[in-house]
């Protein structure tokens, strides 16, 4: 990625949107690879009440840079 675009990561749960943050990357991240942000983020969503671990339901994931949906994963957790 270009230094200086501006990418916005959205979380869901069965539809509904429970976290997002949009930042101007400034490439300077250092993960050898590892999604060590991702892991990070998913922390973050803890903290919005979650216990230590996520409920059970259907998740998506969706990066954007700049406008343009780049990437969605789809997941699902049961319990």
């Amino acid at each position: 990625m270009t230094s200086g675009l501006q990418t916005t990561r959205k979380w869901y749960r069965n539809g509904q949107l429970i976290y997002a943050r949009t930042h101007t990357w400034a490439g300077d991240w250092q993960t050898g690879g590892v999604s060590e942000y991702t892991w990070l983020e998913a922390k973050k969503v803890e903290a919005l009440g979650y216990p230590q671990y996520f409920p059970s339901g259907s998740y998506t994931v969706e990066l954007n840079i700049g406008d343009n949906l780049e990437q969605r994963g789809d997941f699902a957790i049961q319990r």
